[in-house]
C-alpha cells in the first residue's frame, strides 16, 4: 500500500523531500560562520511565508510586516534581558502580543483596500521605530540591547550582524536545528490551513470578494483571522530570531526598511498565495547573497563587489518575473513540468476554461452543500 502511494506522488514532492534532507545536512558541509548565514536564510523563509498567508491569499497588501516581527523580537528581548523571564515564557507572550497587534491593524484594514492599505501598513514600522527611539529606556533606542537574549541552545551569547560574542560550534548547530524544526512546523501548519476550507475562502476573497458575499459568507472574519495568524506566526519567528545565533534585538535587524520590502519581493518572486513560493523565493534571495559573499570579487569599473550588487540583481529579476510570469516562479515551473497537477486555486481562469472550478465556485458549492435539502450531488468533489 505504501509503495503504491509513494509511486503515485508527483515529482515535486520528491524534489521537496530531497531539498529538505539536503538543507538538514547543512551543518555537516559548512563552517560555523556559513551556518550562521544559513540560519538567517531560514528565518527569512519563515518571515516570507507568514506574510503570504494573509497578503498572498487575501490580496491585502501589507508593506509593514517587519512591525509584527519586531513586536515578537522586542517583547521576548525585554522580558528575557530586562526581567529575567525564561524564553519558554517570553516567546509565547511575544506571539500573543504580535497577534493583538495584527488584530489592531487587521480590523481597521477592513475599511481600506489596495494602495491605501499598502500606504497605511508601510508607515507602521516607521512609527514603531520612533517609539523605540522615544522610549529608549525600555527598547534601548537605536543602539539596541547591550547583551543578547538567552540562547535557546543552552549557552549564553549570540553572534549577530551587529554584535559578536563567542559561542561554540555545537551551540550554533543546535540553533540551526531549532530554526530548521520551527520552519518545518510553520510550513506544515500554514500549508494545511491554506488547503483547508478556510484557505479556499481566502483564495476566493482574493479573486472576487463580492462573489464570496453573494455566496452567503462573511469575508471580514476570514480576513481578520488571516491577518492575526500572519502576525502571530511572524511574532513567533521574530522572537526565535533574536534568541538565535543570527539575530539580535536591534532596530537595524528588526525594523530595517529593507526587511518588509525583501519579504514582499521574495514572495512575489516565488509565487504569491502558495506558501511554498515565498520559501523558494527567500531561499533564492538568501542563497545568491550567500554564494556571492563566499566568492566575493570586485567588479571592474563599478567600484563595488559582487555581493553589493546582488540585491539589485534580485530586484530586477523580481520585476522581470512580475512582467512575464506574474504568478511567480514556482507556479510557472509546476505548470510547465506537471500541467495536469496544477492547483485550481492558483490559475482560476484556465481551470474554469478546462471545466474545473475557481476558488469562488468551490466556496459557493461548499456553502450550497451545507444548506438543507440543497439537492446537491454527493459526487461533487471538493
Amino acid at each position: 500500500m505504501s509503495d503504491g502511494f509513494l509511486r503515485g506522488l508527483p515529482r515535486r514532492y520528491y524534489l521537496g523531500l530531497v531539498f529538505l534532507v539536503a538543507l538538514g545536512l547543512s551543518p555537516v558541509v559548512t563552517t560555523q560562520t556559513q551556518l550562521i548565514t544559513i540560519i538567517g536564510i531560514l528565518y527569512l523563509m519563515m518571515f516570507a511565508m507568514t506574510w503570504d498567508v494573509a497578503s498572498g491569499y487575501t490580496g491585502q497588501l501589507n508593506l509593514g510586516h517587519a512591525a509584527f516581527i519586531a513586536v515578537g523580537g522586542y517583547t521576548t528581548a525585554i522580558l528575557n534581558i530586562t526581567h529575567g523571564v525564561s524564553p519558554l515564557v517570553s516567546i509565547p507572550v511575544a506571539m500573543v502580543l504580535s497577534g493583538l497587534a495584527g488584530l489592531a491593524i487587521g480590523i481597521p484594514a477592513l475599511r481600506i483596500r489596495g494602495a491605501y492599505l499598502a500606504l497605511v501598513t508601510l508607515v507602521i514600522p516607521t512609527i514603531f521605530f520612533q517609539i523605540v527611539i522615544l522610549f529608549d529606556g525600555v527598547f534601548k533606542g537605536s543602539f539596541g540591547f547591550k547583551s543578547p537574549p538567552t540562547s535557546l541552545a543552552g549557552t549564553g551569547g549570540s553572534t549577530g550582524a551587529l554584535v559578536t560574542v563567542n559561542r561554540s560550534a555545537m551551540a550554533t548547530i543546535i540553533d540551526f536545528y531549532i530554526s530548521y524544526a520551527v520552519l518545518l512546523v510553520l510550513f506544515l501548519a500554514l500549508f494545511a490551513y491554506t488547503r483547508s476550507d478556510s484557505g479556499r475562502i481566502l483564495s476566493a476573497i482574493r479573486e472576487d470578494e463580492d462573489a464570496v458575499v453573494a455566496a452567503g459568507i462573511a469575508p471580514a472574519k476570514h480576513k481578520v483571522f488571516a491577518f492575526v495568524l500572519s502576525a502571530m506566526t511572524a511574532g513567533l519567528a521574530g522572537a526565535l530570531f533574536v534568541h538565535s545565533t543570527a539575530g539580535f534585538p536591534h532596530p537595524d535587524q528588526l525594523l530595517a526598511d529593507t526587511l518588509s520590502l525583501n519579504i514582499v519581493i521574495v514572495s512575489v518572486l516565488g509565487g504569491l498565495g502558495t506558501i511554498i513560493g515565498p520559501m523558494v523565493g527567500a531561499l533564492l534571495f538568501g542563497g545568491l547573497q550567500f554564494v556571492a559573499g563566499e566568492f566575493d570579487v570586485a567588479l571592474p569599473m563599478l567600484e563595488q563587489t559582487l555581493s553589493d550588487v546582488i540585491p539589485v540583481v534580485l530586484f530586477v529579476l523580481g520585476m522581470v518575473v512580475v512582467y512575464y510570469r506574474p504568478e511567480g516562479l514556482v507556479p510557472a515551473l509546476l505548470q510547465r513540468s506537471e500541467p495536469e497537477l496544477e492547483d485550481p486555486a492558483r490559475r482560476p481562469s484556465e481551470t474554469a476554461a478546462d471545466g474545473g472550478t475557481t476558488p469562488v465556485e468551490q466556496v459557493a458549492e461548499k456553502q450550497a452543500e451545507s444548506l438543507p435539502n440543497s439537492g446537491q450531488s454527493q459526487d461533487n468533489e471538493y
